[in-house]
């Protein structure tokens, strides 16, 4: 059902098709995270169904927080790279929805909770480091177009907020 309402409100977006398709991968490795955590987990609270549902909205605010204010701004980038990483994100998809499909959902949750916590760490890892790439390339960047500007002596001097004396202030 997710994917067709995926595919139905792609007019919504801006991005291209790619990118929109590198968006909605993570948007269902996220989704399929948290109902392999909740499903995991649920056994905390005295009735096991509605513990999976409040741990399935405590699991999405939390991300939906963490995006917000840490991750939206370079997320933007990665999705102009999409193409250097749409294989680790799909290899992520395909590693989980194996899990899905490979016959009763209960008993493969409840016998491979191990191997599926392993894959939910490497996905966070996958973006994290995705993630702290692109940190550290926009910090080179921005130290490399510095020390450019100051090579050409186009940055302003510091304290008196004007041009260096070789080149005259316009008026």
């Amino acid at each position: 059902m997710l994917p067709v309402i995926g595919i139905a409100l792609k007019p919504l977006f801006s991005d291209t098709i790619m990118q929109w398709c590198f968006s909605y991968n993570t948007m269902m490795n996220i989704y399929v995270a948290v109902v392999f955590l909740s499903y995991m987990f649920c056994d905390v609270f005295p009735r096991p169904i509605y513990g999976n549902a409040y741990l399935r909205l405590i699991l999405l605010s939390v991300f939906v927080l963490v995006f917000h204010k840490w991750v939206s701004r370079l997320y933007r980038n990665v999705l102009d790279y999409w193409h250097i990483y749409i294989l680790p994100v799909a290899s992520m998809l395909a590693c989980f929805l194996s899990y899905f499909f490979c016959g009763d959902i209960k008993e493969t949750m409840a016998s491979n909770y191990i191997p599926l916590l392993f894959v939910i760490l490497l996905g966070l890892s996958v973006y994290v480091s995705i993630i702290h790439s692109l940190k550290t390339e926009n910090a080179v960047r921005a130290g490399a177009s510095a020390a450019g500007r100051e090579q050409y002596g186009q940055v302003p001097e510091a304290h008196g907020g004007g041009f260096g004396p070789e080149q005259p202030r316009r008026t």
